[in-house]
């Protein structure tokens, strides 16, 4: 598979480009990410995420503003069509948060 970049965007806050082959330093990984599993443990560590748990982080794509559901963990990079630009970016998010939030909806 070649080289693909995809970002991803936590909140509000400015999206994170990664790269599927070149790590942040632009330098080649030693293992290409592969998967959703593996973009999310690529994102994870730089992150405010990085004290959460990887099995409580889930990804998201999102069009034209309207978020879809979790994308598989073992989703191959190559099927995902989302994500390919900053202004069209992925979302990662803490399975907390969504359930607080799904409680929260429930419950009004």
């Amino acid at each position: 598979m070649a080289n693909k970049v995809l970002y991803i965007r936590y909140k509000d806050n400015q999206e994170t480009e990664i790269s599927s082959h070149i790590d942040a330093q632009k330098v080649q990984r030693d293992f290409a990410l592969e998967d959703v599993a593996d973009l999310i443990a690529a994102y994870r560590p730089g992150s405010l995420l990085a004290e959460t748990p990887i099995e409580l982080i889930i990804l998201h794509s999102a069009i034209d503003g309207v978020e879809g559901p979790a994308l598989r963990p073992g989703l191959s990079l190559s099927e995902i069509a989302c994500g390919q630009t900053d202004a069209n970016p992925l979302i990662i998010k803490s399975r907390n948060n969504v359930e607080v939030a799904f409680s929260a909806h429930k419950s009004g």
